[in-house]
């Protein structure tokens, strides 16, 4: 819990990142539901966030010793993401073609865009197995598919839809593609072993 709530502070000092509470909230769901055990160790890890943001703010503190004109601050900054247009669906169009509509919906091409990002994307989502709920063992892959896909999400109807904003969901979306591309190529040798 310590460096994931460590690493989740380093991001959300980088760049304002409304999704964060959502996913804290779902991963609070998922700990209650399966592990209360660790609750309070989570709970306790998770004030690392706040520290970590505060603490990223330092030299803000140094130069305006008030705790009101950080808040103020905080506000504007939380009012200039907001005034960020949303572009519902733009994020697939840039998964897919490498094209997106920037703000002021003129279409650009994302110069950091290959062509396995599509097939990533593809392989993580498409395959989600009911047996994931059931098993034990697939717990793990069921909270990693529930936490790409809420994220996508929030990333088709919620934000501008530009590439760079899939940077939190990519390793997850990976995980995802490689587990289900070995239970496919496992699938295709038992066909080829039966026929």
């Amino acid at each position: 819990f310590y460096p994931s709530f460590l690493f989740w502070g380093m991001a959300f000092s980088t760049r304002f990142f409304p999704a964060f509470v959502i996913v804290y909230m779902f991963m609070t769901v998922i700990l209650v539901k399966y592990q209360k055990l660790f609750l309070k160790q989570y709970i306790l890890a998770s004030f690392m966030v706040p520290i970590v943001y505060l603490l990223s703010h330092t030299s803000f503190f140094f130069y305006h010793p008030s705790m009101i004109e950080f808040l103020r601050h905080k506000k504007w900054m939380l009012a200039w993401f907001t005034g960020t247009p949303v572009l519902i669906g733009n994020i697939w169009r840039v998964i897919f073609t490498g094209y997106y509509l920037d703000s002021a919906k003129v279409l650009a091409r994302e110069s950091h865009w290959v062509p396995i990002i599509p097939l990533v994307v593809v392989l993580g989502i498409t395959f989600f197995r009911k047996k994931m709920l059931k098993l034990k063992k697939y717990h793990n892959l069921a909270i990693i598919y529930g936490l790409s896909m809420m994220y996508l999400i929030y990333l088709t109807v919620l934000s501008g839809g530009i590439q760079k904003f899939m940077m939190p969901v990519y390793p997850l979306l990976i995980i995802l593609a490689v587990d289900h591309t070995s239970r496919l190529y496992s699938i295709i040798t038992t066909w080829r072993r039966r026929k």
